[in-house]
């Protein structure tokens, strides 16, 4: 089932081809003023805000993004709050130069493994490049969203803590640990899927400068 979105800004043929297909067969609103498009958005009129010049690179974002630009407009729509974290390992390259590119891809996949296993059915986990996660937290406030992050970061010194198997120096411990950043909604701010993303990943660029190992909003 397709969404319908509202359009901000120019609108060609080519982009509203795109968007109507989007989903399985969508249906566009606009294209119309900042505005009309709240109004449209807060009165459930409309289920996602587009800004058409940026569609063509958002179409061909990682899935995790589409799920979230989704999810996040369901929470505009019923008016409900959504949260997101932004997850990176400290030091993957110190951890590739000591115990190998195996070993580091052994660290990486065992904690996305432990991190799957501790979130809640309807929460979402993607790992989005080579050292980063993202976890989508629907239904989860700042407060909720917090506890999560920094049950995530303990969760995560302890599996990188274990020497991974396959590693030039198997059995010796390497100390590493994430970075985590958390954005919510609703937020000042915060009017689409791409600002929720965008400050959960300003939070995490924060949180490694601090030292890595922390939780930071």
């Amino acid at each position: 089932m397709g969404l319908r979105f509202v359009v901000v800004g120019t609108l060609d043929a080519a982009v509203r081809a795109e968007l109507e297909a989007f989903g399985g067969g969508s249906t566009v609103i606009g294209p119309v003023d900042a505005a009309a498009a709240a109004r449209l958005l807060l009165g459930g009129s409309a289920d996602s805000l587009v800004s058409s010049p940026q569609w063509r690179a958002h179409s061909a974002a990682h899935p995790f993004q589409q799920m979230l630009d989704a999810e996040f407009a369901r929470a505009v729509r019923y008016r409900h709050p959504i949260a997101l974290l932004s997850i990176e390992v400290d030091g993957l390259a110190e951890l590739r130069a000591s115990q190998g590119g195996p070993a580091a891809e052994a660290y990486l996949s065992r904690l996305d493994a432990a991190l799957r296993r501790s979130l809640r059915e309807m929460d979402v986990l993607a790992r989005l490049e080579d050292d980063t996660f993202g976890v989508l937290l629907p239904e989860t406030g700042g407060t909720g969203a917090a506890h999560v992050a920094e049950r995530l970061r303990a969760l995560a010194a302890r599996v990188l803590a274990k020497p991974a198997e396959g590693g030039e120096r198997r059995g010796i411990p390497l100390k590493a640990t994430v970075s985590v950043g958390l954005s919510e909604s609703p937020a000042e701010g915060v009017v689409t899927g791409r600002d929720l993303h965008a400050r959960a990943v300003a939070a995490r660029s924060r949180a490694r400068e601090g030292g890595g190992d922390r939780v930071v909003d």
